[in-house]
């Protein structure tokens, strides 16, 4: 991947900075983003996702609690030109109960989102 743009999402939290780290030390070109990071992104803020995307080839994204913004987040990466996606998702989430994250990350289908991003051409 080295000279190519990775985007790290969720980039100043538990995962994402260490992800960073890693990128980084191995000499890729990261773009750290977050809400609070120089790179904005916000799943609710749809306005900040062209900029965090431009230029990426890839990305690393954490699920969000609420998974509705997932699929047109992925829609429009692909058509920014993302080619791959590596995604930490609520594993076990069948297990949380009763709860609104529970119940998101079932609702989720996330293989759809990956089989269409597939179909797309994300991973020619």
């Amino acid at each position: 991947m080295t000279g190519r743009t990775v985007l790290v999402l969720g980039a100043t939290g538990k995962t994402g900075r260490r992800v960073v780290a890693r990128l980084r030390a191995a000499g890729e070109q990261v773009r750290a983003a977050s809400r609070s990071a120089d790179v904005r992104f916000d799943w609710a803020g749809r306005s900040t996702w062209p900029i965090a995307l431009s230029g990426a080839a890839a990305v690393y994204l954490v699920v969000p609690e609420e998974v509705e913004p997932v699929a047109p987040f992925v829609e429009q990466a692909v058509e920014a030109g993302v080619e791959r996606f590596v995604v930490l998702s609520g594993r076990g989430a069948d297990t949380y109960g009763d709860s609104a994250f529970g119940r998101s990350m079932i609702a989720a289908d996330f293989d759809s989102y990956v089989t269409a991003a597939a179909a797309a051409g994300a991973w020619d």
